[in-house]
């Protein structure tokens, strides 16, 4: 998967649908939904970057995101919305019997 560096966060070329896909079909992977405030977080602390960069997927959540990837590349950054992510994985993992774990993290501080 194509990913880009913007600030210190190396965020994915995906879609919504590609990362449903991903967490019914494999297990273990870790998604950063990445808006501007934690690509600003990961710039300002090494230990919040190399945490987020080690994610499987790393997407671009937010308008602001999107359209700043579109334009650094010139190439189709679409949204890939915290939100829709989870509806639509859950609704896909229903139908094939599967379970999924989700971790919300709110703040991170490094000790």
């Amino acid at each position: 998967m194509k990913t880009t560096k913007v600030l210190q966060t190396n965020v994915s070329q995906t879609s919504i649908d590609e990362v449903s896909n991903i967490l019914n079909k494999t297990a273990g992977n870790r998604i950063a939904i990445c808006n501007a405030n934690t690509l600003v977080r990961s710039a300002r602390n090494s230990y919040i970057a190399d945490l987020i960069n080690n994610f499987t997927i790393r997407t671009p959540d937010g308008f602001p995101v999107a359209k700043a990837l579109s334009m650094l590349t010139k190439q189709n950054f679409p949204r890939v919305d915290g939100y829709k992510v989870f509806l639509q994985t859950i609704e896909a993992g229903l139908d094939r019997n599967r379970s999924h774990y989700f971790l919300v993290v709110m703040n991170l501080q490094q000790n």
